[in-house]
C-alpha cells in the first residue's frame, strides 16, 4: 500500500522546529490564497464564457470575490518572499505580482523556485 502525501509531510514536521512549522504554515496559507483566486479567476472566465455564448454582458464587477480585505496593520513590513536571481529584485508576495514574476511564469518557470529560504519547504 502506497504511503499518503499528508502521512510524508508529517513525517517532515516532526523533524523541525516551532520555527520551522510557524514557517511552513504561512507558506500553506499563501499557498492555499494563491490557489483560491487561481479557482476564483477560473470560475469568473467560466461565468463570462456562458455569459457571452448566452448573449449576456457581464462585468467584474459583477463578482465580488476580489473585493479587498482589511489588510495588515499600516506601517507593518511583510517578509521578503521571492527574490530575483539575476537582478536581485525582491518580492513579499502581496499586492500586484511584478513584472519580473510574470515574465518567469510567461517562461514556464516555477514561481515556487524563487522562494526565499525562510519560505522553502523541506524536500520530501
Amino acid at each position: 500500500m502506497t504511503e499518503k502525501k499528508s502521512d510524508k509531510i508529517f513525517e517532515i514536521i516532526d523533524e523541525l522546529s516551532t520555527e520551522e512549522i510557524k514557517s511552513v504554515v504561512e507558506q500553506f496559507k499563501s499557498e492555499i490564497e494563491l490557489r483560491e483566486h487561481a479557482e476564483k479567476t477560473a470560475a469568473v472566465a467560466e461565468i463570462k464564457r456562458i455569459a457571452d455564448k448566452a448573449g449576456l454582458i457581464v462585468s467584474i464587477s459583477d463578482v465580488d470575490f476580489l473585493k479587498r480585505k482589511a489588510g495588515a496593520k499600516v506601517g507593518t513590513k511583510a517578509k521578503i518572499k521571492y527574490r530575483n536571481p539575476v537582478t536581485g529584485e525582491e518580492w513579499s508576495g502581496r499586492g500586484l505580482k511584478p513584472k519580473w514574476i510574470f515574465d518567469f511564469i510567461a517562461d514556464g518557470k516555477n514561481i515556487q523556485d524563487y522562494l526565499t529560504d525562510e519560505f522553502k519547504l523541506p524536500k520530501i
